[in-house]
This record gives C-alpha cells, sequence and structure tokens, in this order.
C-alpha cells in the first residue's frame, strides 16, 4: 500500500512537470501565433498575452493522452535510472502490481479533465473567439 501510495505520487509529480513543460511550449507558440494575427489590432500586449491564455487549454486538452504517456515512460525511466524499478521487482511485486498506483491516478487524471477541464476549455474557447473578433473588428474600422 505505502509502495503503491509512493509509486503514484511519483507518476503524479512527473505528470505536472510535463503539463508545466508542455503549457510552456503551448504559450510560447501561440503567443508568436497570437502576435503575428492580432500585433497591428491589439492596444496593449497584456491584451494578446489574454488571446494565448484563452486559448493554451484546448490545446493541452487535445494533447493530455500524450502528456500522460510521456509522463509515465519519464517517472519509470526515473525508476529504473535510481534502481528503485529493481528494488521494487526484487521485493516481489509484480510488475504489474507497481502499476496499480500510478494506472489509478492516470484514471483520476482523466475523469477530472472530462468533468473539469471540459467546460473550462468549452468557456475559455468562446471567450477567446470572442475577444478575437472583437481584435479584428477594431482593426477592420
Amino acid at each position: 500500500m505505502i509502495l503503491d501510495r509512493y509509486l503514484a505520487r511519483r507518476f503524479l509529480w512527473s505528470f505536472l512537470a510535463t503539463l508545466a513543460v508542455f503549457f510552456g511550449f503551448f504559450a510560447l507558440i501561440d503567443l508568436v501565433e497570437q502576435m503575428r494575427r492580432f500585433g497591428d489590432e491589439a492596444e496593449s500586449a497584456g491584451q494578446i498575452v489574454a488571446l494565448t491564455l484563452l486559448n493554451v487549454p484546448s490545446g493541452l486538452y487535445g494533447i493530455l493522452p500524450l502528456v500522460v504517456m510521456i509522463a509515465a515512460i519519464a517517472m519509470f525511466l526515473g525508476l529504473a535510472r535510481s534502481s528503485e524499478l529493481v528494488v521494487t521487482r526484487g521485493s516481489g511485486r509484480s510488475a504489474l502490481r507497481a502499476l496499480l498506483g500510478p494506472a489509478v491516478v492516470a484514471l483520476l487524471v482523466g475523469a477530472l479533465a472530462v468533468a473539469g477541464a471540459n467546460p473550462i476549455v468549452a468557456v475559455t474557447s468562446r471567450e477567446y473567439e470572442s475577444r478575437g473578433a472583437r481584435l479584428r473588428e477594431v482593426g477592420r474600422a
């Protein structure tokens, strides 16, 4: 039980770190795209940053399965590198049993993504489209 919690915690931290890296990549790439698209129409850089922050959740939501897989790979590589996986197997724990903690966390992440992130993505996408349309109207006027 303690080992399951430890592996689940390691997976959660690996997932959060991977998600933060992808958030940074998406934010940087989308910031450049928003500057290209709305650079002339925007009154301030804050408007462009706001558009970027409104658009990033939809991109992250789309690649969430990839983030989970990369986090699992990173976690198990870290465990193998520090020989924790060998010790786990040596203690009599099967490989499938060692997957229980990370699998439960991945299931909870998926449930939270569907129940919590999906409505957030819908709201932020709608607001992004609304603000983008307003900026385009200002640019045409």
